[in-house]
């Protein structure tokens, strides 16, 4: 079980996750979802897996676009509201078409501590400005599934004094990952000349302690 003791800042837990049971499910289906991406570009995958640009509570550029992988529960009647077409993604296609996915997440987690795993793609010379999200108890894990340069991730956490750092994170091997709260100040950039394509897993903090 994954606990904070006293005087530890939520940084230094999210930092200290490189055992988690949610990143070892993670690293298990990075082949996957790479795999999925050159499905994807074939147009081999069913249209509802296509990317497309996915409502949020914060207006995000027409360069961002969503490819859903699993959509928890709670997450699908969110989604409903605001992408219908996105939230008659079913948990039975997950398993058909992210066969792994579904494996290694149920095997080493409680389905039901996820709220989505997705593709997020941000295209050449694209950038996300800074913003945060209200996504109370709940963190961010992002996952790079193909190499690329010149593309990276700014995030913000709170230390064990209570200031804010800023983080900045550069992409470049496929497996590259970093698990940040997405509740503080983030942006994203991509100056690459292809898309930027990495795996989001939104998930409750809850998670950590199986």
């Amino acid at each position: 079980m994954v606990s904070r003791p006293r005087g530890m800042s939520s940084q230094d837990l999210i930092e200290n996750l490189d055992t988690s049971a949610l990143l070892k499910a993670a690293m298990m289906c990075v082949d996957e979802w790479s795999e999925a991406l050159g499905r994807l570009r074939n147009g081999m995958l069913p249209e509802i897996c296509r990317f497309r640009n996915w409502g949020s509570d914060f207006n995000h550029n027409q360069s961002w676009t969503v490819s859903p992988i699993m959509l928890g529960r709670a997450r699908q009647e969110i989604l409903y509201k605001r992408s219908p077409v996105i939230a008659a993604f079913q948990p039975l296609l997950t398993r058909e078409v992210y066969c792994k996915t579904y494996i290694e997440f149920k095997r080493w987690l409680d389905l039901d501590e996820i709220n989505y795993i997705a593709f997020s793609r941000l295209g050449p010379k694209g950038v996300l400005r800074a913003h945060r999200h209200m996504n109370h108890g709940c963190l961010k894990l992002h996952v790079l599934v193909e190499p690329l340069q010149k593309s990276g991730l700014m995030y913000h956490t709170v230390n064990s004094t209570g200031h804010q750092e800023k983080k900045i994170v550069h992409w470049q091997k496929k497996g590259d990952y970093r698990f940040f709260d997405d509740n503080y100040i983030h942006s994203a950039w991509n100056m690459s000349a292809r898309n930027r394509d990495l795996v989001v897993i939104d998930f409750k903090k809850t998670a950590l302690s199986l």
